[in-house]
């Protein structure tokens, strides 16, 4: 699921024709999410030991190279030079994982960022799109999904986890990289769920369903997940480790419910303080590649806890199918493709333009409203 306290929905000019009394709801639970997040006290406890063994254990590790770049007392503020380490890591690191083009970066970065932001962001000639969410978050993502790629097809273990998280967060101005969660979370949503929905949450021993109303301010409905210490983590990923481990031993085993289940535990869990969407499907897509298949293109990240493990294999199955067709038309039209060609969206490109629409550039960084990109999407394509 995408981590709800670190995307705020806020209105954007993405809207289209939206009435005022939503925006207004839609400002209410994105206050809803700041109470819930300022109503419990957010004390940081790091996994020191796996956290130290990480950063000694590997000459190339690339946080052990940040030095104090994991230290939270240091990540206030910018560091001097983060910014030169930012666009050196991209460029590495892009490199390594063979993105070279415009459309190349599109294709990757379609497993990072949410599909109706990404596909409004093309719509509207984003420029460097991949950076929607901001250079350090992109760099982050391209250290984590190299360092799967050189993992490569070894027993998933708290140490590869704990570096993962690491490298992908490893920006983090909250200093959150392989820092366990200590404290209650819980978040609004920006919508009812079903009774189909509300069952699968009951049904998952890692979440508890809020209904609208729950502490006065609630909407629509929330979630709250159960896992709330260092020591009730710890111990869920080395079950989870165990698990996958022997799952994927197992004669006939299906790599694709392998890789979804893995990752609805992953994120159901939710073990870190930060970043745990992200986490989740890194290690969805490390699953997926080690078994010979292509990452997943996933079209709504937040579906995954809502959605029940057959349901969420066919999705992850799909997205899987998705990237495959993506990839093969990029190879058709060769290294001057056009990412509008690529994500076939070059009737959405033009319609959106003879209806007059915004083509300013959408402001980086982590609050983007990609619930009203969704709606946007809609409206453009069922007017």
């Amino acid at each position: 699921m995408t981590d709800l306290f670190r995307h705020t929905v806020v209105p954007d000019v993405a809207r289209l024709g939206e009435e005022a009394a939503e925006i207004t709801a839609n400002a209410l639970r994105a206050a809803g999410g700041k109470l819930a997040k300022g109503s419990v006290p957010r004390a940081v406890d790091t996994d020191r030991e796996a956290a130290s063994r990480v950063a000694g254990g590997h000459a190339d590790n690339e946080a052990a190279a940040a030095g104090s770049a994991l230290d939270p007392s240091r990540r206030e503020h910018d560091e001097p030079g983060q910014d030169d380490e930012i666009a050196a890591l991209i460029a590495r690191q892009s490199a390594e994982l063979g993105l070279r083009t415009p459309a190349e970066r599109a294709l990757e970065s379609s497993l990072f960022i949410d599909e109706p932001l990404h596909q409004m962001a093309l719509i509207r000639d984003q420029p460097d799109l991949e950076l929607l969410f901001g250079d350090g978050e992109w760099a982050g993502y391209l250290d984590a999904r190299a360092f799967t790629r050189q993992y490569g097809d070894r027993d998933l273990t708290m140490d590869f986890m704990t570096e993962l998280h690491q490298r992908v967060s490893r920006f983090s101005a909250d200093g959150f990289g392989g820092v366990f969660v200590n404290g209650q979370r819980w978040g609004p949503l920006n919508h009812r769920l079903t009774e189909g929905e509300i069952a699968v949450v009951e049904a998952n021993p890692y979440l508890e369903h809020l209904p609208p109303g729950t502490g006065g301010f609630l909407i629509d409905d929330g979630i709250e997940y159960r896992v709330s210490t260092p020591d009730a983590a710890r111990p869920e990923l080395q079950s989870l480790c165990e698990w996958y481990n022997n799952a994927r031993n197992q004669p006939g085993a299906d790599p694709y419910a392998l890789a979804a289940e893995l990752q609805q535990r992953a994120v159901s869990i939710h073990p870190w303080q930060d970043y745990n969407g992200r986490f989740s499907r890194l290690l969805m897509n490390w699953s997926l590649e080690r078994d010979g298949l292509p990452p997943s293109a996933i079209a709504d990240f937040d579906k995954d806890v809502f959605s029940t493990t057959r349901e969420w294999t066919d999705t992850v199955r799909a997205g899987s199918d998705t990237f495959r067709e993506r990839a093969d038309r990029l190879e058709q039209l060769g290294d001057t493709a056009d990412p509008v060609d690529v994500f076939d969206l070059s009737s959405d490109y033009e319609r959106y333009r003879d209806l007059g629409r915004s083509t300013a550039p959408f402001d980086l960084g982590d609050q983007q409203d990609i619930y009203g990109c969704r709606k946007a999407l809609e409206q453009l394509r069922n007017p």
